[in-house]
């Protein structure tokens, strides 16, 4: 939902808003940004909506063509598996790392349990931004800065690439099962189980893509 912006963060608060409707589906890939509507539903004036963009493409969510706009990006199916692999190398070790966490670990935990009850709860074909937001915080949870600030962008474009995978039938409560195996494991503080179970959650999840790209 679009606010009024009455703070001090400006450019940071527009970008949340319209990174939100995109990760939302709200507006989906390919879709022009309305930037008038939108900056007159936030109360704000082209500028900071315009340096927000810059933001996003930073993310690499939107895409500024000169004399057009800004769009949502495209991500094509090589793309989509050049991510892909790239988080199946980054991510075990995040969740390695972060099944070692000492400070606010029940928490921590518990904070992912409400993210996977919240993504169970979601249609087929839903849940796309739970979904990011549940690896998220285990990446952020590694402790490392370089780690999380290298994936946030590939979580992103993540979101993206999420309608291939839901065209699989069963892949929903394969993805539960998976995420309740990387709880396990972090909870446990099982460190090898951990990077196993990201290791095959994220390998099912290429394999879904791929199959996917056939029914698409």
């Amino acid at each position: 939902m679009l606010y009024k912006i009455e703070d001090l963060s400006l450019k940071q608060r527009v970008a949340d808003t319209v990174k939100e409707a995109i990760l939302s589906g709200s507006i989906k890939p390919g879709e022009k940004i309305p930037e008038e509507k939108i900056s007159e539903a936030l109360g704000i004036s082209r500028t900071p909506l315009r340096e927000a963009m810059n933001l996003l493409v930073n993310y690499g969510l939107v895409n500024v063509v000169p004399r057009r706009g800004a769009f949502v990006s495209h991500i094509s199916p090589e793309e989509i598996l050049d991510i892909l692999m790239v988080r199946m190398t980054l991510e075990p070790l995040g969740a390695e790392m972060a099944a070692k966490k000492k400070v606010r670990h029940d928490r921590f935990i518990n904070d992912i349990k409400e993210l996977h009850t919240a993504f169970k709860g979601k249609k087929l074909g839903d849940g796309s931004e739970t979904d990011i937001a549940f690896h998220q915080a285990i990446a952020e949870a590694s402790g490392s800065a370089t780690l999380f600030s290298v994936m946030l962008p590939l979580f992103y474009r993540s979101v993206l690439a999420m309608a291939y995978s839901s065209l699989v039938p069963g892949n929903r409560q394969e993805l539960v099962s998976d995420h309740e195996k990387i709880i396990g494991s972090l909870a446990s503080r099982d460190t090898e189980g951990a990077r196993i179970a990201m290791t095959e959650h994220l390998m099912r999840v290429m394999n879904n893509v791929k199959k996917g790209f056939k029914e698409a």
